[in-house]
């Protein structure tokens, strides 16, 4: 009988001890397993942060390129704004020049009728005449042409 109360006491005592040791292996278990999921929270969110920089990083990238294609877009439409306004004079120059040569061409036929001159004797008079009467108006208009071209 005796020993059978220690069988029962030794076995009672195994399975404490058994017990004992399920419960500080499940405990381990437990905190190995905090831990991973610890690390595995520190491990995202460090991922997430970098993401977030990358993101951060390219928006500023891609910023500055829209910026730049936008001034770039800007600078060209100001340059042929710039080239068509030069178009524009040259063409009114061009326009002028003929207006003059025709009105020239008249005044030397007139002035040659009217004062006997050869026609290239009206022409060189008629020239010196029309320079005297507008050299101030061409030199003013020239000016002007000139500073709106730059």
């Amino acid at each position: 009988m005796l020993r059978l109360l220690i069988s029962l006491g030794r076995k009672g005592s195994m399975e404490l001890d058994i017990k004992q040791l399920e419960l500080r292996s499940k405990e381990e278990a437990q905190r190995i397993i905090l831990e991973a999921e610890n690390k595995a929270e520190e491990l995202l969110d460090k991922a997430q942060s970098e993401l977030k920089e990358r993101e951060n990083r390219f928006k500023n990238t891609e910023d500055r390129l829209i910026k730049k294609e936008e001034f770039l877009d800007k600078r060209q439409t100001d340059l042929d704004q710039e080239v068509e306004g030069i178009k524009t004079k040259a063409q009114e120059v061009r326009t002028l020049k003929e207006r003059i040569e025709k009105l020239v061409e008249e005044r030397t036929r007139e002035l040659s009728k009217l004062s006997n001159l050869s026609p290239l004797e009206a022409k060189e008079e008629l020239l010196k005449t029309i320079e005297k009467e507008f050299e101030e108006d061409f030199l003013i208009r020239m000016q002007k042409l000139e500073a709106q071209g730059h």
